[in-house]
């Protein structure tokens, strides 16, 4: 079985006033975590939508970033994780 352990932190400018940050990420992966300024924020991950809640309103126009953990047995079946090889010792 494939598998996969990881941590993303997106950084990002929001173009207004916001309270929660959105992405797309299938359900197949358990999300264990979303940081936000070194503390862990309520989330939901329902229909491939993880949705967490930042706990504060982030102003516009304002440089900053979250953290998500997560791990599980991608679905190679989707072009988004493809299994493969590299380089002359075909190294994974």
């Amino acid at each position: 079985m494939n598998w996969i352990d990881g941590k993303i932190t997106t950084h990002f400018v929001p173009n207004q006033t916001i309270t929660s940050i959105e992405f797309d990420l299938s359900v197949v992966l358990t999300v264990d975590s979303i940081v936000y300024n070194g503390s862990a924020v309520p989330f939901t991950h329902v229909f491939n939508i993880l949705n967490g809640q930042l706990g504060a309103s982030l102003p516009a126009n304002v440089l900053d970033s979250v953290s998500v953990y997560y791990h599980g047995a991608p679905d190679t079946s989707i072009r988004g994780f493809q299994l493969d090889v590299h380089g002359p010792n075909n190294d994974p």
